[in-house]
Order: structure tokens, then sequence, then C-alpha cells
């Protein structure tokens, strides 16, 4: 390592620098998986909320409750709702059960999207079998209390672990300018 020139220290700076971005970006980038689960849970919990305010106060059948909320629900809970609610105006004679359960494997499948985002998703048939009224609307109640409390464990994982992550990156970003430059 040659200290005399100024172009061979400016190189080992630059060479460093770079190292410390690629470090944080990939911190960046492990964070993001988590970061994914947190949206889809904070959609579904949306979801949830519309579904009981529906049923509660204007008492529509779940096919238009389903195609009011594509309408407001962001992507890929838009096209879902949609598509689960023209098979169940097609009248092919599945349950709404069988349908949520196809329409959450194709997203599944097509959308390159962590398992995990897909679990209080497929949670909902649940409240599907119970009878219309108080119990459908308890069911949903408990559901989005549920989603409710992961959601806060997985914000304050989330924010545990950025830190970490943020960290060890740096630090592994110091260690490699140590190394190699």
């Amino acid at each position: 390592m040659e200290w005399g020139g100024d172009v061979s220290l400016w190189g080992e700076l630059v060479a460093g620098m770079f190292v410390l971005i690629g470090a944080q970006g990939f911190g960046k980038a492990l964070s993001q998986e988590m970061k994914c689960i947190l949206y889809h849970m904070n959609e579904q919990k949306q979801m949830l909320f519309y579904i009981e305010r529906e049923i509660a106060f204007i008492h529509r059948p779940m096919q238009e409750i389903f195609l009011s909320l594509s309408e407001r629900l962001k992507k890929p809970y838009d096209s879902f709702l949609k598509r689960v609610s023209d098979k169940m105006e097609d009248g092919s004679g599945k349950g709404l059960s069988s349908i949520w359960k196809e329409e959450i494997d194709a997203l599944y499948k097509n959308g390159g999207y962590p398992k995990k985002t897909f679990y209080y998703l497929s949670q909902m048939t649940r409240c599907f079998g119970c009878e219309e009224g108080e119990m459908q609307k308890q069911a949903f109640a408990m559901l989005s209390h549920e989603i409710g409390e992961e959601l806060e464990k997985m914000r304050k994982e989330k924010a545990e672990k950025d830190r970490l992550i943020r960290t060890l990156s740096l630090l592994a970003g110091i260690l490699c300018i140590v190394i190699f430059v």
C-alpha cells in the first residue's frame, strides 16, 4: 500500500466508499422481505376492516363486497378480489372457501411473494364458514385483532433487525476496507 501518492490514496478512498455503499445496499436488501410481509399484512387488515363494516352495516352479499373492495385496495388484492367476485358470479357451483383457496394459490404461484404473506389471507376462509350475522362479524374481528397484534410485533422486530443489519453491514464494509485496501 503506497501512501505517498495522491492518486493512490484517492483510489483507495473511492474503493473504500464503494465497499461501504455495497455493504449498506446488501443490508437494505435483507430487510426488503420483511417490508413486503408488512405491506401485505396491512392490506389484509384493511380488507378485513372493510369486510367487517360491509357485513355489519350494509348487509351486502360477499360477492358484492369483494367487487366493491377490489376498487379500494391496492395490488395484488384489487385483482385478487375481482377474480373471486367474478368466479362467485359465474355460478360454477364452487363454494366461496374453495374459490378463495384457488385464488390464493394462483396469487402465490404468479406473484413471487413470500409464502408468509398469505397465511392470514388463507385464514379468512374460516370466517367464511361461519353463519351470517354476529358469528361471522366476530370471526372477522378476531382475525383482524390477531393480524394487528402480529403487525405490531413485526414492526418492532423489523426496527430491531434494521438497526442490526445496518450496523453489521457497516462493520463488514469497514472490515473489507481494512483487509483489501
